[in-house]
């Protein structure tokens, strides 16, 4: 099962959610890190810069050319604990350049594990070098956004995309939203009636827990915001289970 998260703005939680779910996910579960605008956030935040993967996303494209991925992908990886990794992303919006060649295979080998998930954290829509190859594997995709009006607004413009490529290619993941901190100020519901796109899930305001995903914050996640990500992924694969032709454990 391939999840895909992504944004139409700039920051409304896409890399805290992806890492929040991988950490809160009940299967075995690789988090990728496929943000076209580089850097590898996850490293500098969650990680706080202490810990450096033995092999970047540049050694599994050599790999992938030399023939070796499926056995290469696992060293690449970090653990994050209970039966969960992160694979992280470019190191600069060059190298995610370079790495386009990639994605597509490696959709097709973690996906094909039929023992392990992937959710694919994939930035913003619309950047140059965005990784649409896991768009095109995922069972299903989800746009992130808070409830302000700026972010509404930016979310509305790719909105009518989702309606056409469903329509168009019945065969491709369901589309939604994920909306963080609903009611600020406008509700779940309201925003899946302006945008003509349906909700997945709702995660709460909490931006201490928030911390502990996107800086690496020392401190215990609520409780509500923990069952806020275990009720997203729930969501998400229920979803997942809709795409014609495909079946999931749960």
């Amino acid at each position: 099962m391939i999840i895909a998260l992504m944004s139409a703005s700039g920051s409304p939680g896409v890399t805290t959610i992806a890492l929040g779910l991988a950490r809160t996910w009940p299967n075995p579960v690789v988090c990728v890190d496929a943000d076209a605008v580089g850097g590898s956030a996850i490293l500098a935040g969650y990680f706080r810069g202490f810990t450096t993967p033995s092999a970047s996303v540049v050694d599994l494209l050599l790999s992938h050319r030399a023939g070796t991925l499926a056995l290469d992908v696992d060293r690449c990886c970090l653990s994050l604990g209970e039966g969960a990794w992160i694979l992280s992303g470019p190191r600069s919006h060059k190298q995610a350049g370079s790495v386009q060649d990639l994605w597509g295979p490696l959709a097709m080998e973690l996906g094909s594990r039929e023992d392990t998930d992937v959710v694919v954290d994939l930035g913003r829509l619309g950047m140059t070098s965005f990784a649409q190859s896991w768009l095109n594997a995922a069972d299903v995709v989800a746009l992130v956004t808070k409830s302000d009006l700026p972010s509404v607004a930016a979310a509305r413009q790719w909105a009518g995309d989702f309606s056409e490529e469903m329509h168009l290619h019945p065969e491709l993941g369901p589309r939604g939203l994920i909306v963080v901190t609903p009611g600020h100020p406008y509700s779940a519901s309201e925003i899946a009636k302006a945008l003509e796109v349906p909700v997945f899930a709702q995660v709460r305001g909490d931006s201490r827990s928030a911390a502990v995903y996107s800086a690496g914050a020392q401190v215990k996640p609520s409780r509500r915001y923990q069952t806020d990500l275990r009720a997203c992924g729930a969501a998400l694969r229920e979803a997942a289970n809709t795409r014609p032709g495909v079946i999931h454990a749960s």
